[in-house]
């Protein structure tokens, strides 16, 4: 072995980014990536790159804390919100095929004895669903929030119709935009109703095999487990396989590899029999998108030349986007919830202002519990000035799993002092005092649990 092999597998161990990846990535990127994983926001990255040059993929980190292998482009991923451009080319492909309307309502594909709400002229339509102008909530009101992890795991079918008939919508219907989480995973439960499969025989059949996707899937199988990324919510290591968009729909998991071929497929590098379908998903379709800056197409969002979409699960982040002059694609795939879209956006346009990232408060104080103990660390968060608090990355979901992170670990009291420490940094926020009053339910203190719900409640009032 050569003396400059030996000093670049050295720099490839001792540092989260490639060789190559520092080469080919802007610098101020590849900076502030390692800078995130040395301050615990991320624990791995895999990014690929498609465009005239074909296609590379560049790896950061490590696929779990405990382990020193680097993810790669086979590693998997779950990748969230993204399932929901998934639901809007199957909708997309249905509609050509004949087996689904745009514009029919969606209470003729649901059983008689579901009510749908209606404000407004119009009834909700499969189109309203997936450009979120249906004005149903983000999450379903019945939704129990306290197992962070299990997302809709344990949430069924009838519930679900349930919160559909019970549901208030918050504007009329088509005229306004709020993004859906339960709209979406709603239309995927009527695609699945349709066509008489199951949502992952719909994936495959309709998708995934005739883009030839090998893996990527709403199911963890045991060859796709092997090749997992574990997912982290600092400290809380986290269950792919639980995260859902309805209950019959699973949140898909895929790698860079396969992410990367379907941008290219959505771009039109090469063509396919969902070619017709994922173009029209692309146009726009409501002059305000269900994020900041964007307009809404169907399921995707277009930012002038881009069309982009993101997905965060608990445990992990990701994003696919491709710019439609520069033909160039990004996919970002990431084993932690926190914020990256920055740097995804940075690939995509060399001027797009990337966040100074700063050290998140939950790490900081998990790393203050463990070494100090609780009682010492947590008198010296509470007690930080607001202008000291400013040199930290205030993560709300951050603060919750780690409250709870020590209500699971037999530390009770650690973990309900963390928890009224977040609920006293948020103030009007109903879910801090409502996961506060979960937590009080776990260890029997109903007295102090009702005091909770009863700040939540007053939390919420103040905010509507």
């Amino acid at each position: 072995m050569s003396k400059c092999t030996l000093i670049i597998l050295v720099i490839f161990f001792l540092c989260p980014a490639s060789y190559a990846a520092e080469k080919s990535l802007d610098t101020d990127s590849v900076s502030e990536i390692n800078k995130r994983i040395d301050n615990g926001l991320y624990v791995g990255m895999v990014i690929g790159i498609i465009d005239e040059e074909g296609e590379r993929y560049f790896s950061f980190g490590k696929t779990s804390l405990e382990s020193a292998q680097a993810p790669d482009k086979n590693t998997v991923f779950t990748v969230g919100s993204i399932s929901k451009t998934f639901a809007a080319t199957l909708l997309a492909d249905m509609v050509l095929r004949g087996e689904m309307s745009y514009t029919r309502p969606i209470k003729h594909y649901l059983p008689e004895y579901v009510q749908v709400p209606v404000r407004g002229e119009q009834e909700i339509t499969a189109w309203h669903l997936i450009t979120h102008t249906s004005g149903l909530p983000r999450k379903p009101e019945n939704l129990v929030s306290g197992d962070l992890s299990s997302g809709y795991a344990n949430y069924s079918v009838e519930r679900a119709y349930e919160a559909l008939s019970d549901a208030t919508l918050g504007f009329d219907t088509g005229s306004d935009i709020q993004y859906s989480s339960f709209g979406v995973g709603l239309l995927a439960h009527i695609l699945t109703l349709q066509s008489g499969q199951s949502w992952e025989e719909l994936l495959s059949e309709r998708v995934t095999d005739i883009l030839a996707m090998p893996s990527t899937s709403s199911l963890l199988s045991p060859q796709f487990e092997s090749r997992l990324a574990q997912g982290h919510s600092f400290p809380v290591t986290t269950d792919a396989h639980v995260h859902m968009v309805f209950p019959t729909a699973g949140s898909i998991k895929s790698t860079a590899k396969d992410m990367l071929r379907y941008l290219a497929a959505n771009m039109g590098i090469y063509d396919s029999t969902l070619s017709k379908a994922m173009q029209s998903t692309h146009k726009e379709k409501f002059h305000k998108g269900a994020v900041p800056g964007a307009k809404q197409g169907f399921g995707w969002w277009i930012m002038e030349d881009n069309v982009i979409h993101s997905g965060m699960t608990h445990g992990y982040r990701s994003f696919v986007g491709f710019n439609r002059k520069k033909m160039r694609g990004i996919v970002v795939l990431s084993n932690s919830s926190n914020y990256m879209q920055d740097i995804a956006m940075r690939l995509l346009d060399p001027d797009w202002e990337l966040w100074d990232s700063k050290p998140p408060l939950s790490i900081a104080l998990y790393r203050d519990i463990e070494t100090l103990g609780p009682k010492v660390s947590l008198k010296k968060f509470t007690h930080l000035s607001k202008n000291e608090l400013t040199a930290y990355y205030i993560d709300f979901d951050g603060l919750i799993d780690t409250g709870f992170y020590y209500l699971d670990s037999s530390k009770q009291q650690t973990g309900i002092e963390v928890l009224q420490f977040t609920a006293a940094l948020f103030p009007d926020s109903s879910s801090a005092f409502n996961y506060l009053a979960e937590a009080y339910e776990k260890i029997g203190d109903k007295t102090n649990a009702e005091i909770s719900y009863q700040k939540a409640r007053e939390a919420m009032s103040r905010s509507m």
